[in-house]
């Protein structure tokens, strides 16, 4: 058994027993709600980030957390959720640094963006969410990161391809990089936008909510910067590594079903 790699999975409620008995799978436990007696899970309920934004920054939680503990994270690093996970790799964890070493970053077969009269990634954004937050995290991504960075952003976002669901797979030093990038974007936009909380995110989406329709609902948007993270690591995908070598994987649960999303693939 190849111990370089980890597998680490964000639950926000208790999960049904699909993840592959393995114990490189670790879960990590954002509500204080999970019990598992097959696999490691660290409760980061009660950290303090988490408690109050667990919420608006979704799995951006314990992806924060994991940059925060980095001494946790062997040299390889394999993300995702109680409910999404890389299909191609369950039974196969031992390939995953071979993979990795060989094709820089493993990533989800991407989802297409659907053609509304031939939209681009960063027009469909603008749909899905209130396009002020979408213009605010430009501003962001231009205000606080690299040229090279934001040449990857805008690459990100005349594309049609999305690489999305925060999930991944790549060395550890990458991924603190990354982390590093992403995550000054969001603690700029937060302090741009006035979000200091949950409840900040969730009174913003209510006041857009008075003034029109909101694609998918209040609480779907309550997850805002989960959602804007997802941009800013299909980036960093394209910013560190070739785009012609990704490993692209397919995502679900295991022995069940291929995910399913609100975009074409």
């Amino acid at each position: 058994m190849n111990t370089n790699v980890k597998i680490f999975l964000c639950a926000h409620k208790p999960i049904e027993n699909y993840i592959p008995k393995d114990n490189r799978y670790v879960i990590l436990d954002v509500s204080g709600t999970v019990k598992d007696d097959f696999h490691e899970v660290i409760d980061i309920s009660q950290d303090e980030f988490v408690k109050t934004h667990n919420v608006c920054y979704s799995e951006g939680c314990a992806l924060r957390w994991l940059w925060k503990h980095p001494e946790v994270i062997p040299d390889y690093i394999c993300f995702g959720h109680y409910r999404r996970m890389f299909l191609d790799f369950a039974g196969k964890e031992d390939s995953i640094p071979e993979v990795v070493d060989k094709c820089g970053v493993i990533t989800m077969v991407p989802f297409k963006a659907k053609d509304w009269n031939g939209s681009n990634n960063i027009k469909t954004a603008a749909r899905d969410h209130p396009k002020e937050e979408i213009q605010a995290l430009i501003s962001s991504v231009k205000t606080v990161s690299s040229e090279e960075y934001w040449d990857a952003f805008f690459d990100h976002a005349q594309d049609t391809y999305f690489y999305a669901c925060n999930m991944f797979a790549m060395r550890k030093e990458d991924f603190l990089e990354m982390c590093e990038k992403c995550f000054q974007v969001l603690d700029y936009f937060d302090k741009l936008q006035g979000y200091k909380n949950n409840e900040d995110v969730f009174r913003k989406m209510q006041k857009y909510s008075h003034r029109r329709h909101l694609m998918f609902g209040i609480n779907w948007q309550s997850r805002l910067q989960g959602f804007l993270l997802e941009y800013l690591t299909d980036s960093y995908y394209r910013y560190k590594f070739d785009i012609n070598k990704w490993y692209r994987a397919k995502i679900g649960i295991p022995d069940q079903k291929e995910i399913e999303g609100y975009y074409d693939t």
